[in-house]
Parts: C-alpha cells; sequence; structure tokens
C-alpha cells in the first residue's frame, strides 16, 4: 500500500548551489554542474574548484544518498543520484541538492520517482516559466510523492546500486583498454604537454596564420604517430562519399540520424527520426550499414571529449544520416570496435581539433579527414582493446536498462495505487 506526501515533508535539507567559477585544473573539489547529470548517470567533462577557495563551499559538500535536481534552462527536472565516487564534491547554481530524512525515504526511490513519468509531470508542469523554464524551492517541496512499503523501496534501491555498479564497472574495462593504448603509445604524457609559448618558422605558413594550429604538441603527436607507422584515415577505412538515392522515391519512407542522435558516451544511436524522403533536410546524405563506424565533421562538440562517433548496428542497417557525420567501413585487418575506441582518443581528438575551420560552427574537411592518422597496432592488440569495448558497451546497456526497469516499476505501483 501507498500513501502520498509532498518532498517537503520527507527532505532533510534542500538548498540551492554555489555560484563558482571551476576550471580545468587536474586537482581540486569537483564541481557538479547541471550539464554533469545525464539519464543514466552523472559523467561528461567534471571540472574543479580550486583546493583553496573560501570556507563557504564547505557547507556545500555531497554526501552518498543526496539527490540533484537541474532548476533552469533546457535540463530542467533532470536529476542524478549522489554516489559514493562523489561524495565531497560540491555543486553549481543551476541545481538544488535534496537531501533526504532516510528513515521516511530511500533516495534511490526519490531518484526513481523523480525520473518517472509521474515525477516528470510534476517538475514540468511547476517549471513553466515566462522567458525560461525554472523550479524553485517552494515548487520542489509542493511535489507530491507516493511513500510506498520500505520493502518495494528497498526493491528499487537495489535495482538502482547494482545499475550504478554495472556502470562503474564499464568505465573500469574502458580505463583498461585505455591503458593498453596508453602503453603502445603513451599518450597520458601527451594530454599534459599545453604549451603556452611557440614559435613557428614563416615557411610552415602557407596553408593557415592561427597560432592554434602551430601548437608544438600537435606536431608532437604526428611525430610519435610516423614512429609507429600509423596509417591515415583513408588507407584504414573506406570513407563513404556516394550520396543516396533515396529522394528517387519521394514517398518512401526513412529514418534520419542527426550528430544530435547519436551519444558520445555510449558511442550509440539513441534516436532517430521516421520521415517520408520529400521532408528530408538536405542534410540528409549517406545510406549506412551495419557494421560502419559514424564519425562528426561538424558541430561545437567536433575534435572535443564530447565528439560524437559511433558503431552502426543492424537495428541501423539502411537509415540515412547527416552529412555533418561521415561514415567509415573498416578495410580487413581494422578491427571495427577498436577503431570506435581510437576515434574517441586524444591522437584522433586532438588531430582534428588541429584542422577544424569555420568561427561560428567548427568543422573538418572531408580531405582533411581522410589525411587524420590512425594507430594501428598488431591484431592481437585490436581484438582484446576491441573485446574490452565490447564488455564496456554491454554493461553500459545493462546498467540503462535497470534504471528503466526501477522507473516502470515505480509508475507501475502508483498506476496501482491510484
Amino acid at each position: 500500500s501507498s500513501s502520498a506526501t509532498t518532498l517537503g515533508d520527507v527532505l532533510k535539507q534542500i538548498k540551492y548551489g554555489i555560484y563558482a567559477e571551476p576550471n580545468y585544473q587536474a586537482k581540486g573539489i569537483p564541481f557538479l554542474r547541471a550539464l554533469n547529470l545525464k539519464e543514466y548517470g552523472i559523467e561528461d567533462e567534471i571540472l574543479n574548484l580550486a583546493e583553496s577557495v573560501s570556507d563557504e563551499v564547505k557547507n556545500y559538500l555531497l554526501k552518498e544518498g543526496d539527490v540533484l535536481i537541474v532548476r533552469s534552462g533546457a535540463g530542467v527536472g533532470d536529476v542524478g543520484l549522489i554516489t559514493t565516487e562523489f561524495v565531497g564534491a560540491t555543486f553549481g547554481s543551476y541545481t538544488i541538492l535534496l537531501r533526504v530524512d532516510n528513515k521516511r525515504i530511500s533516495p534511490e526511490y526519490l531518484y526513481a520517482f523523480l525520473k518517472s513519468k509521474f515525477g516528470r509531470i510534476q517538475t514540468e508542469r511547476l517549471s513553466r516559466g515566462a522567458a525560461q523554464p525554472n523550479l524553485n524551492i517552494p515548487m520542489i517541496k509542493s511535489i507530491k510523492i507516493p511513500l510506498t512499503s520500505s520493502s518495494f523501496q528497498s526493491h528499487i534501491e537495489s535495482l538502482v546500486r547494482t545499475a550504478h555498479e554495472k556502470r562503474k564497472e564499464a568505465q573500469r574495462k574502458l580505463q583498461e583498454a585505455e591503458e593498453i593504448l596508453e602503453k603502445e603509445l603513451g599518450w597520458r604524457e601527451l594530454e599534459l604537454n599545453h604549451d603556452k609559448a611557440f614559435e613557428a618558422s614563416f615557411s610552415h605558413l602557407e596553408r593557415r596564420f592561427d597560432p592554434e594550429y602551430f601548437k608544438p604538441r600537435y606536431e608532437k603527436i604526428k611525430e610519435v604517430l610516423l614512429l609507429k607507422d600509423a596509417k591515415s584515415l583513408s588507407e584504414a577505412v573506406k570513407v563513404i562519399t556516394k550520396r543516396a538515392d533515396f529522394r528517387k522515391t519521394p514517398d518512401k519512407t526513412i529514418k534520419y540520424v542527426a550528430i544530435a542522435d547519436v551519444d558520445p558516451e555510449s558511442s550509440q544511436i539513441v534516436s532517430y527520426t521516421e520521415m517520408p524522403a520529400y521532408q528530408a533536410p538536405s542534410r540528409a546524405t549517406y545510406e549506412i550499414r551495419e557494421g560502419y563506424i559514424l564519425t562528426a565533421t561538424s558541430g561545437n562538440s567536433t575534435g572535443t571529449k564530447r565528439h560524437a562517433s559511433c558503431f552502426v548496428t543492424a537495428k541501423e542497417d539502411g537509415f540515412i544520416c547527416t552529412n555533418g557525420l561521415v561514415p567509415l567501413q573498416p578495410k580487413e585487418d581494422t578491427e571495427p570496435l577498436y577503431l570506435l575506441f581510437y576515434l574517441k582518443s586524444p591522437f584522433f581528438l586532438e588531430q582534428v581539433k588541429r584542422e577544424l575551420t569555420g568561427a561560428a560552427i567548427p568543422a573538418i574537411s572531408l580531405e582533411d579527414l581522410k589525411q587524420v592518422l590512425v594507430y594501428l597496432p598488431e591484431s592481437a592488440i585490436q581484438k582484446e582493446i576491441a573485446k574490452l569495448v565490447e564488455m564496456s558497451n554491454h554493461l553500459r546497456t545493462e546498467s540503462r536498462n535497470l534504471i528503466e526497469q526501477a522507473k516502470k516499476e515505480v509508475e507501475k505501483m502508483i498506476e496501482r495505487y491510484s
């Protein structure tokens, strides 16, 4: 059975996040921003606050079981659950901390409820502001939540915790893969080499005049790769440049993939749009096939850790993608999942970043992309890395499914008693 109460009634503490300027320093107090609260966990680039910041921050340190909710902007209503690795982190002003009274409600149950349709309906209704959706503390306190039996809450807790463990295990597998590639190429040292001052000879200025292009670390990366007999991308894969002719049958239904449909974290196509061919945007260009790798050539995330690359599965075979993504068909001695992993490494991303042009929307030309160097280790190492990537993807999928299950079970329980 269940009885309804309001959130304000089960919270020990609720407070707005802190106004602070985090930066990219390696050490410090992790600072969680609204954009870190992803659908299935806390991720993306996490910035730090300097250890020396004021004592005030000490009142904003997170504990295990805290729930953060986004109060403003595009992700309003998104939530994140604080697990052991974020204990002692702090949180930004676009988020609100919810710290529950554990005797009354489980944080995992609150997290699953706020992600369920019954939680989302309320946060969406409350946040409808004039110019920008916005939640405040009184609104959040007014959210109605059913108090269910402790056994049901324990069950939800177990689903959410298992999901988190699988996610952590998935990250460990990728770390193992990184270590193998690092041993082969020494990428950690390169990543840390950010020169503030350098010089370039006039004879090298034929193509570009921007200082960014001549940074010594780009040359260093190129040197290391050439020493390892790296190939150009066009030697490692077949770059698909043939336009699909789906427009010849205007009434045919197509499934269209844009850059935003690729999730850079899991390297998967997570959504698509179905439409008749005649309605397809002019950017709809390539037909994609199972086994292809797609990688972005334009957009603000190009060449960064959020660069979109993904593997095309049987499910997406025959879909049409934007010309902002280029389909790559790996050649015989290129292991597809190894290639996907390499496309997420600093070695690939730094080369892409170097070749970007365009102020408003950065892009790399197809010709420059084809020249990007790809390191292909011996087959056994490629296979070992590919296996770790496959295991990581599998664990992430299991983790997502468990979160979805927790949401569905909360919804069913509410429907049963309402």
